[in-house]
Order: structure tokens, then sequence, then C-alpha cells
């Protein structure tokens, strides 16, 4: 009766537990599911766009048969009208340079016309037709008062669009202040669209953020198009990692996007093959321009990469692989060898490689130094695409020194017409793993009085024994 009684307990507890456990999954699923999310896409993300509008004097000139602040509000208003059935879209206005007359040199004059809130594009319209050119240029000043016009709040793109028809005029840095902002994540990298701006300035722009050319009004339109779509549309990338043959198959590497301009890591991913033995395609926020590494041993680097908003970009990098691993004669005695790899002919490591580690390599010629003692070099070996290659030392044999007490000894290789080879110091009795090989002991005690009574013993190391010497 009361196994009977048992039983239904037992597979409750144990329902209870499958409960437990499937709801465990579903919590990482859904965590990991976030992750995920974290992309480098606009998708599905609350984008802020703020025009940052040049209103300083030099935008009474005349530009296409009228005054160039009339064009461009007008363009700009057409801008608006277009974007107001977009979704997860905030737009926001800043001018510069329209309170103060030229003659004052006001170089504090900035305001936030409109703020950021759905449902504005009326008031922004509204805004634009009563801003009348007037003063200076105090563009860094600006941008730093824009840090304060996008709410804290995560996961939201900011974006910063500049309209200008000139630089700097108050002594300011822009390009260190976009750089610092856009460090803090303030906002992403501005475009900066220069109305009828002479060449010889877009350089001065470059280190600002995206110079694009409005030199008539069809080419501001066009850059007022090109501004918005890399705003609000993803661009797609295909990572091709291609082997020896050309072949898009390598796989399973770790790939990270840096923001060009800062140097931050952007999104960290581990690149993947589908069934169908293609890369699966990248949604890629496309205002930022990257630097892309992937971290094969040497890594491999490609820099200054630009997408276009709405559009798939395939970027073929060359990385074939092979694998190096390593094997003792033998039982193995080593519990923590260590390996350093360099490039052929190269001083400086690449890897440090544990010697029970299968490690991945670019396909190319490598110097090999295991850290047995003595050292065991390979030179020049080859890492063949898809190939394993795998080195192999002899089994150790292990040297016990039985007595000695403290002391300063030394282990040399005894070689033939050459000098002996220093392996290493030691100071009490021990056990060492040595190859095989014949070598001799060099030992003072520390309580002796004078060089004199230093001892040497000579001996010879077999694999997978043990030799014991007394150094009295």
């Amino acid at each position: 009766m009361m196994n009977n009684l048992k039983m239904p307990y037992l597979n409750l507890k144990k329902l209870l537990v499958i409960i437990k456990n499937f709801f465990l999954v579903l919590l990482f699923l859904a965590s990991f599911s976030g992750i995920q999310a974290q992309s480098l896409s606009p998708e599905n993300k609350l984008t802020r766009i703020l025009f940052l509008l040049d209103g300083s004097g030099s935008m009474l000139a005349r530009w296409e048969g009228e005054f160039k602040m009339d064009a461009a509000k007008r363009l700009l208003s057409e801008l608006v009208d277009d974007l107001e059935s977009e979704k997860n879209l905030e737009l926001g206005l800043r001018v510069y340079g329209h309170q103060h007359p030229k003659t004052e040199n006001n170089c504090t004059d900035t305001r936030l016309e409109v703020e950021f809130s759905s449902g504005n594009h009326e008031q922004i319209k509204a805004r634009l037709k009563a801003i009348k050119p007037k003063g200076t240029t105090p563009l860094a000043y600006s941008l730093e008062r824009c840090a304060n016009d996008f709410p804290e709040e995560p996961n939201v793109r900011n974006v910063i669009i500049i309209i200008t028809d000139g630089i700097e005029s108050c002594q300011g840095d822009p390009c260190k202040v976009s750089l610092a902002l856009q460090k803090k994540n303030i906002f992403l990298k501005p475009f900066i669209i220069g109305l009828g701006m002479d060449k010889k300035y877009q350089d001065e722009f470059s280190c600002l953020g995206t110079f694009i050319s409005g030199e008539d009004e069809a080419s501001f339109k066009s850059a007022l198009k090109t501004a918005i779509n890399q705003s609000i549309k993803p661009s797609k990338i295909v990572l091709e990692l291609m082997d020896e043959a050309g072949k898009p198959i390598e796989t399973d590497l770790p790939v990270t996007f840096f923001n060009n301009f800062t140097g931050q890591t952007v999104e960290e991913i581990i690149h993947f093959l589908g069934p169908d033995g293609k890369p699966d395609p990248l949604s890629i926020d496309p205002v930022i321009t990257y630097d892309l590494t992937i971290s094969t041993i040497p890594s491999i680097t490609k820099k200054n990469l630009q997408f276009v908003g709405g559009e798939t970009r395939t970027i073929k990098v060359k990385a074939p692989t092979g694998y190096l691993s390593f094997k003792s004669e033998g039982f193995n005695a080593y519990k923590n060898l260590e390996v350093l790899i360099r490039k052929a002919g190269k001083s400086e490591f690449i890897n440090v490689q544990h010697f029970k580690q299968k490690e991945r390599y670019i396909t190319g010629n490598y110097d090999i130094e295991i850290l047995t003692l003595p050292r065991t070099v390979f030179k020049n070996v080859k890492i063949t695409n898809h190939q394993t290659k795998t080195l192999t030392i002899k089994a150790p044999g292990i040297l016990s020194i039985l007595d000695g007490g403290k002391g300063v000894g030394a282990i040399y290789k005894m070689r033939k017409n050459k000098p002996d080879e220093w392996i290493m110091n030691f100071y009490s009795k021990g056990n060492f793993n040595l190859q095989p090989g014949r070598y001799k002991v060099v030992f003072r005690p520390e309580k002796a009085q004078g060089s004199r009574f230093t001892s040497v013993k000579t001996f010879t190391i077999r694999p997978q024994a043990s030799t014991q010497i007394k150094l009295y």
C-alpha cells in the first residue's frame, strides 16, 4: 500500500522537475533572442533624426535663382512631408546663426527650435518658414548642444543631418566634438550636406562625418534622400569567407565589426553557413562606416566598409585555413605544455597554443617552438587548406635529483661537436621532464664555501624512463 502511495509522489516530483527545466529552457531562449536582437540593423528601432540647419548670413547668398536659405527650407519642408508616414521615426530641428546679426559675432547662437516628438511635422515646417539668416557659424558649439537634444533612451538610433554652406567660423573644432559625442553613443556619424559649397571645404568635413555635396537643387535633393535612406533603411551584408580555391566555404570564425570613425566595437558574431552552404545575410546599419576583423590566426582586417541603405552587399574575404595539432610518442607526461607560433622567418609570436589543443591557422608557413626541455623547434611548417598538420615529439623521460638540498644548479644538454646547451637552472632536488639525450648537472650546495665545491654529473635520459642521480 505504501509503495502504491509513493509512486504518484515520485511521478509528480519528476513532472515538476521537467516543468522547471522546460521553463529554464524557455528563459534561456528568450534571453538568447534578446541578445540576437542587438544587431547592426536599424530595423524595429526608434530612429531620431535631428536636422541641424545653418542659419548664418552666408545662407542669404543666391543659389539656383533663389536664396540658399529659401531653397533649403523649401526642400527640407518637402522632405518632412514625405517622412510623415514613416514608422519608428521622430524628427527634431536645431538652427544656428539665426538669432544675432553677424556684426555681433555671437558664437553661442544656436537653439533647438522643435523638440523630438511624433507628429511634429507641421510644427517643423512652421518654424522653418520663420527662420531668417543673420549671423555667424558656431558649428562646434551647436554640435555640443545637440547632445542635450536627444532624450536619454536605450536602443534608439540618434542621427544628425547637417545642412550648411560653410565651415566653422568660431574657432571651434567640430571634428573633435563629433568624435567625442559619437564615442559616448550620443549620436551616430553625422551627415553633412554641403549646400553649393566650394569643393575645397569637403576635406575639412570628412573628419566630422559623411559629407555629401549638393552643388545644385537636383543634387541637394538627392543628398537629402541619400541621408534619409541611410538613416532609416537597413542594409544587408553577405560575408563570404573564401578558401584557397576561391570557394566561400570557410566558416565558424569570430567576426568583429568596429566603428571606423570611433574605433569602438559595434557587433561581434560567429560566422555561419546554412544548410544550403551559404552565409546568412546580416542586417547592418548603413549610417556607420565599418572596419571588419576576422579572428583567424593571424587575424584578417578589411577597412572602411560602407553600405547603402536598402541594398545588399556581398563582402568576399580570402580566409583559407588549416589545423595544427601535436602529439607525443608513448604516454604524454606533459600536463601544461605550451607551444609558441610564429610566421616563418618572423620574430614576433602570433599565438601561444596548448600542446593538447588543435588550433586553426591561415594557410602558410610557420615556425613552431614547443616548450619542452630542451625546446623542440620545427622550422617552416606548412599549414594546408582544410588539412590538419600534426607534429610529433619524442616521449620525455624523468630526471629525479634525490639529494643536494638547497643550492644553485644547472642542467645542460651535451651535443656532439657543439658546445653544451644550457637548458635550465634549479635550486633544490626534484623531478624534471626532459627530452631523450645525454645531459649533465652542475651543482653547488648553498652552504659550500667556494666554487671548488661544484659537482658535475652526467646522465642519459631515455623515453618513458626515470633516471635518478645523487649529487653527493
